[in-house]
């Protein structure tokens, strides 16, 4: 499915996803040289096929300019297609990847949706399954419905939906619908937009997954009230909070009878607070620069169809935001590598720039045409562990010696003495997690004037040292501790005592750390968390190892048939671990030799005949892998060696050289 389709009349261009149901590719119309998105469907039996047939159909009776268009389907070819209507915004949930909306650009996102829905609803047509991944934006900035592959109409409903079964995703999911979705009508979309309201204004749904169990999850559903947004973001206005908790309330005769009820009160109440009609225009250049933050595509738009005349006010265009990022139009810059003073550094892609700290300085070079910006200098003692951005041009960097630093515009370099010998640093909103060597975690808040502590140290243990820190979530980290030598070693050897993972739960209401559980993996070195399954976590060890555990009930559970020990692959330790949008954690392993320094592809869940997982493996010769950024987008590798270096590879250009390695 991810090989180009042959469809007549229509020219492939890219794959925009694939999945288990199917793909999507841009595709251009070569009569006209227009562009639409082409999906295809993998029918593992007739109700996928039925159900991929029921979403084109759908499309075509709905004519609204927030709800993605339909323009042809072809279910006799093999494998079935419909074209549509190409949007290149990007998604919701990328846009709330950097964190919860202001308040107005959330409050015109819910109106244009609840158009959408509020159309479909008189078609006589239930979504079922709206979340932040099937609401996407045009160029110009406009929201729009998509997937509509749970969507049903009055007369099917009854023959399509299963007693018990659960259809939708269960954040966004109303109670009812997860206990029999065959008793849901109009108020269980009222309920996911109360939901798509509440992860626009605190960055996370109402009923979080937590690494719950699906049961858990359900349950919570049904009995957990989601706690006010203002908590989250104390900007929230009230008559806004109101509306998105009476929206998700759980007994549906409490909720908006319908999805117009609820735009009718949006808009009385937005009105009161001076952000209605005559703020329109507020709203939408809020919403519009958002949305240029956010654009994943600076591609020109002749494929997308223009909102009819009688459409509802819409975000004004802005030219996209230029995205020259790793990758220039042509491609990947062959032979880009940086060769600053010194080694032992770290590299980061952010946006449009790469970022490389060394023994001395901090260097910017700009990401299409590599030209070096800007350098800032450090003080020659600081050795750079980790590099993290944190918006608006800033960066912390954590050092083995000495005080956090900060990096902001001006070259101002600030020391965040309070916090000395920080080894690892991850990033959520606006929060900073920083693990110690000396076995401790703190975390702090993201300011504009730098970062402010939130909780008390907490010391883990004084032997250990945190390797590394990830969050899984808003309240749930998972850090990699390690023993360290120079305390550990004994006669004749210097091996470590023990490694371990160690899962932390923050409570912001009581600004505290509380470590619940703890897991032995030997060697712990770096993390990585799956992009589409938070509590899934990957650990690369110092001794050439992999392990994958998911973290359900706040408890560590391994993922057996994924253990790739260091006994089948080698020497090496693995010094970065990140993971594509798809899936796929690309790891660099520095080795004691040339020919052991590597990248490694690993896919938990692919796995050869012998159940063992099948990994794919790169040798990188003399660039003895210290650090490892990756632009998700565009799937490009920005890494930095041990004793010197930086370079650019594109992970496409990676996978075609590697070999299979079982």
């Amino acid at each position: 499915m991810k090989s180009p389709p042959r469809v007549p009349g229509y020219a492939p261009l890219r794959l925009l996803g694939a999945g288990g149901m199917g793909a999507v590719w841009e595709v251009v119309q070569e009569a006209t040289g227009q562009r639409y998105a082409l999906k295809l469907v993998r029918a593992q039996g007739q109700e996928d096929l039925a159900r991929f047939q029921r979403e084109a159909r759908v499309l075509a009776g709905l004519d609204h300019p927030n709800v993605v268009r339909l323009h042809t389907a072809d279910f006799s070819a093999r494998p079935p297609y419909f074209v549509q209507e190409l949007l290149e915004g990007g998604s919701l949930s990328e846009l709330l990847r950097r964190g919860p909306l202001p308040a107005a650009s959330a409050r015109e996102i819910l109106r244009q949706v609840g158009e959408g829905v509020a159309a479909a609803h008189r078609a006589g047509i239930l979504h079922r399954d709206l979340k932040p991944d099937n609401v996407l934006f045009s160029a110009e900035g406009v929201a729009k419905v998509t997937d509509f592959g749970l969507a049903v109409s009055g007369e099917t409903r009854e023959r399509l939906t299963r007693t018990g079964a659960v259809l939708g995703t269960p954040e966004y999911m109303a109670p009812e619908q997860a206990l029999d979705a065959r008793g849901a009508d109009e108020r269980a979309d009222v309920y996911a937009l109360g939901a798509l309201l509440y992860a626009m204004l605190t960055g996370a749904p109402p009923i979080p997954a937590n690494g719950r169990s699906l049961i858990a999850l359900l349950t919570a559903l049904q009995t957990e009230p989601p706690r006010p947004p203002s908590e989250f973001a104390p900007a929230t206005p009230p008559e806004l909070e109101q509306l998105c908790l009476r929206a998700l309330a759980k007994d549906p005769e409490a909720r908006f009878p319908t999805a117009r009820a609820l735009l009718e009160a949006l808009e009385r109440r937005s009105s009161g607070r001076g952000w209605g009609r005559r703020g329109a225009a507020a709203a939408a250049l809020a919403l519009a620069v958002a949305l240029a933050l956010g654009v994943w595509l600076s591609l020109p738009t002749r494929g997308a169809q223009e909102p009819a005349a009688a459409a509802p006010a819409r975000v004004e265009p802005v030219p996209p935001a230029p995205r020259p990022r790793a990758v220039s139009e042509e491609g990947l810059r062959p032979g880009f590598e940086l060769q600053p003073q010194g080694a032992r550094r770290e590299v980061l892609v952010d946006g449009d720039r790469l970022v490389v700290v060394g023994y001395e300085a901090l260097a910017i070079y700009d990401g299409g045409s590599h030209r070096e910006l800007s350098t800032v200098a450090l003080e020659p003692s600081a050795e750079p562990e980790r590099l993290v951005a944190l918006g608006d041009e800033r960066y912390a960097i954590a050092r083995e010696e000495g005080p956090l630093l900060v990096v902001g515009p001006g070259e101002r370099v600030t020391p965040v003495e309070s916090l000395q010998s920080v080894l690892c640093v991850a990033r959520h909103d606006q929060l900073l997690a920083c693990g110690l060597r000396s076995g401790a975690l703190q975390v702090l808040r993201i300011e504009d004037s730098g970062v402010t502590p939130l909780t008390e140290v907490l010391e883990l243990a004084p032997k250990f040292q945190v390797e590394d820190v990830v969050w899984l979530d808003a309240r749930h980290l998972v850090l990699a501790t390690r023993g360290r030598r120079q305390e550990n070693a004994t006669a004749g050897t210097d091996r470590d005592n023990g490694s371990q993972l160690v899962l932390v739960v923050y409570d912001p209401t009581a600004s505290g750390l509380l470590p619940v559980e703890w897991q032995d993996v030997f060697g712990a070195f770096s993390l990585a968390v799956h992009p589409s399954r938070p509590n899934l976590v990957v650990v690369g060890t110092a001794l050439g190892g992999l392990h994958a555990f998911e973290v359900r009930d706040e408890v560590f559970h391994e993922l057996e048939a994924s253990r790739w020990t260091s006994a089948t692959f080698g020497a090496g330790t693995c010094r970065a671990l990140r993971f594509t949008r798809r899936g796929l954690a690309v790891c660099v392993f520095e080795g004691s030799a040339e020919h052991l320094n590597r990248i490694v592809l690993y896919d938990p869940w692919r796995q050869g005949r012998d159940g063992r997982v099948v990994t794919r493996m790169l040798p990188l010769g003399a660039l003895a892998p210290y650090c490892l950024s990756l632009d998700e987008e565009e799937e490009v590798l920005f890494m930095g060696g041990h004793f010197g270096g930086a370079q650019l590879r594109s992970l496409a250009e990676v996978e075609a050289e590697a070999t299979e390695h079982p």
